[in-house]
């Protein structure tokens, strides 16, 4: 009876004990003191201890640690019961180590006692706020239970050991973002399809950084200061679908670098220094469709750089220091839909250069040297929609260059040095609805001209030397324009 009696009277002290620290049931009492914090949210639950912090969102199902004095997470993890705090749909599918201390022998597969068993998969993000982080396979991440998202950003100098991913059976992305240094000494995971590197000021990569990444379809390294990629970075990895390589540093492009990338259907390597491309540099890439160079340096392209590559639509070498294009760069594409060329140095074109492509929809070539157009360059590109030559020097516009393009709905020409224009040069283009030739030197315009545009909704003719208006429609005259 005494025995029962001093139990009882125990448990109530014990209670007291709580009550006067501030705590509730739901905790266990260690050598902290934790406390639920008042929020306006009833989707968020904050809870405040001497050494880290936590916020349970319901809405979209995290819970974020955030220590304090460089804490490790196995100091606090058995601390706190947090299923109370659970809604009963609650599904634990992202987690947040923000500012922990995590060193490459601590055990992460403890993360499994946060109630993640009912999740469908498990986002992991790892931030250290310029801390540096070394990751190995004692971390056991292998261990986490559905472990689909890896997310490493913000931390000093991060190195990714060998193994560190090896046999995780869930993982399919990988992001490293935002750090000051990352070394990869080894990816290997079989089930990864993504891995986004962006934003890192300083990335080492080797021949073998990326080889175990066998089934890899998607990769990014953007912005991160990259001159130069190791030869055969990319060996063994066959069904690579997209690789973006933008917004970094490259100045030139080798086939060593790119080896056995029959699968790839999208490149990027906008935003980059590149001066030239190997004549071989896409051979085999039967399957590419979709390529954008612009913002480089390049001055020229190899004559025959994209005869494999019969499926491309979209090509863009906008914004580099092209002088002239030859048919036999690109060859016969009946593929491309849209080609943008627009702010490069382009004096000439060969008259054979679209030749056969049946699909193109758009040619941008505004902001070039121009000062002609040959005989027959754009004739027979049926479906062509949109031509774009703006800010060049083309001075006569003659229907021989262009032909009877029926789907033609948007030309401009504004800004160049236009003094004549072809009386058939709109015939039957029966769907043209927009055409600018504002700021040219125009004095005179055909009559009959605008004949066949039974469509047209804007005729920009301002800024020209025009003394009497052409025939058209809803167009703007400003007679006592100067031509530049």
């Amino acid at each position: 009876m005494k025995f029962h009696t001093c139990l009882l009277l125990g448990l109530i002290l014990i209670q007291q004990i709580f009550a006067t620290l501030g705590c509730e049931d739901e905790f266990q009492l260690p050598n902290c003191i934790c406390q639920p914090q008042r929020t306006d949210y009833t989707e968020i639950k904050n809870i405040k201890c001497p050494n880290f912090d936590i916020e349970i969102n319901m809405h979209s199902n995290s819970i974020k640690f955030t220590c304090i004095n460089n804490t490790r997470f196995t100091d606090f993890k058995d601390y706190i019961n947090f299923h109370k705090y659970y809604r009963t749909d609650f599904k634990m599918e992202k987690v947040y180590l923000i500012n922990c201390n995590i060193n490459r022998t601590m055990n992460l597969r403890k993360v499994n006692r946060l109630n993640i068993e009912e999740a469908d998969y498990l986002q992991l993000t790892i931030r250290s706020e310029n801390k540096n982080l070394t990751l190995s396979k004692f971390n056991k991440l292998r261990e986490l239970e559905k472990l689909y998202e890896l997310i490493i950003s913000s931390s000093g100098n991060v190195t990714i050991q060998q193994k560190t991913l090896d046999d995780i059976p869930t993982l399919r992305l990988i992001q490293i973002k935002n750090n000051r240094n990352v070394n990869l000494e080894k990816l290997s995971n079989e089930n990864v399809v993504g891995l986004f590197i962006h934003k890192n000021k300083n990335l080492n990569l080797s021949s073998n950084s990326l080889t175990g990444l066998t089934n890899l379809e998607q990769l990014r390294i953007v912005n991160n200061n990259l001159t130069s990629l190791p030869d055969n970075f990319l060996l063994n990895i066959n069904y690579l679908q997209i690789l973006d390589l933008s917004d970094n540093m490259l100045t030139q492009l080798s086939e060593k670098s790119f080896q056995q990338l029959r699968s790839l259907k999208q490149i990027y390597l906008h935003n980059n220094q590149i001066e030239q491309i190997s004549p071989n540099f896409f051979n085999n890439y039967t399957n590419l469709m979709f390529i954008n160079f612009e913002n480089n340096n390049l001055t020229s392209l190899p004559d025959g750089l994209f005869s494999d590559s019969k499926k491309l639509n979209y090509i863009n070498f906008s914004h580099n220091k092209l002088t002239q294009l030859s048919e036999m760069i690109f060859g016969v594409l009946e593929n491309v839909r849209k080609i943008y060329l627009r702010y490069n140095q382009i004096t000439k074109i060969s008259r054979d250069f679209f030749r056969n492509w049946k699909k193109v929809n758009l040619i941008d070539l505004q902001h070039n040297n121009l000062t002609s157009l040959p005989y027959d360059l754009f004739t027979g590109l049926d479906n062509l929609q949109s031509i774009s030559l703006n800010n060049n020097f083309l001075m006569h516009l003659t229907d021989k260059s262009f032909g009877v393009l029926g789907n033609m709905r948007t030309i401009t020409f504004w800004n160049n040095k236009i003094t004549t224009v072809s009386k058939d040069l709109f015939r039957d283009w029966k769907n043209l609805s927009f055409i600018d030739f504002g700021h040219n030197c125009l004095e005179t315009l055909p009559e009959n001209l605008f004949t066949d545009l039974n469509d047209i909704k804007m005729l920009d003719l301002k800024n020209n030397l025009l003394r009497t208006p052409g025939e058209g429609k809803n167009y703007d005259v400003n007679r006592y324009s100067q031509c530049l």
